[in-house]
């Protein structure tokens, strides 16, 4: 569905991502693990148009999306959810919302997934009046992914959901995450907590220092001996 294929972003003289090759198949959750710096988000950034390849190809059902603006990548059903959530402070949960299906136009369709997303985030749709300013990291957080879902993606682009939340959110938001990608979602999964990644996800690529160094299904890294004392704490 979603293909990389050898994929290089450089900032300046910095190699962000250094040729890395990706597969997001259709109704998955793949997951990207490594540390801080690694090149995760650019690689985020790079499919969702933010930032321009060096060199290499991405593809979307074997049409080239590189080179298309961020708006025309989200037309195309791709959604990105950055890390720092990204709302619009001054204004309420509901219009936060809404901004997030600004592509499209069909009103019974909006409505409904707008009641699909309540359900998802019941704490949402209680306060759906109050400002995100005053919501707390959890909740910003909810909002920040019910946003992503009312542009209606095909492709979910997750950047760290439970950076800065509770354990007992953060199980939450796992468990939703898991519902979404049952709606025919693919969701390509960058997370802090490896571990939560890899329970959570079918496959996963470890990036260090821009480059991928592993690849395999969730079992294949979770057995992984560098993995179990890199990332895993094992």
């Amino acid at each position: 569905m979603l293909k990389l294929e050898n994929v290089s972003v450089h900032y300046g003289q910095v190699n962000a991502i250094d040729d890395i090759s990706i597969e997001v198949k259709e109704g998955s959750i793949t997951t990207l693990i490594g540390s801080n710096g690694a090149g995760k988000s650019t690689c985020l950034r790079a499919i969702s148009g933010l930032a321009p390849l060096t060199e290499g190809k991405i593809y979307l059902n074997d049409e080239r999306i590189d080179g298309l603006t961020p708006e025309q990548i989200v037309s195309r059903g791709i959604v990105h959810v950055p890390e720092g959530k990204h709302l619009f402070l001054e204004m309420n949960i509901l219009d936060n919302l809404l901004i997030g299906a600004f592509l499209r136009n069909n009103e019974d369709e909006i409505k409904k997934d707008l009641n699909e997303v309540f359900e998802y985030f019941p704490d949402l749709k209680i306060a759906k009046n109050r400002e995100a300013s005053k919501l707390s990291g959890g909740q910003q957080q909810m909002l920040a992914i019910g946003r992503g879902l009312m542009a209606k993606p095909k492709i979910l682009l997750l950047d760290e959901p439970s950076l800065g939340i509770s354990p007992l959110l953060t199980k939450e938001v796992a468990l939703i995450i898991k519902q979404i990608s049952t709606k025919n979602i693919s969701i390509l999964l960058i997370e802090q907590n490896a571990s939560l990644a890899l329970k959570l996800s079918d496959k996963g690529y470890v990036l260090e220092t821009g480059r991928i160094v592993f690849r395999g299904t969730n079992i294949e890294l979770q057995n992984n001996e560098h993995i179990k004392k890199a990332y895993l704490g094992l």
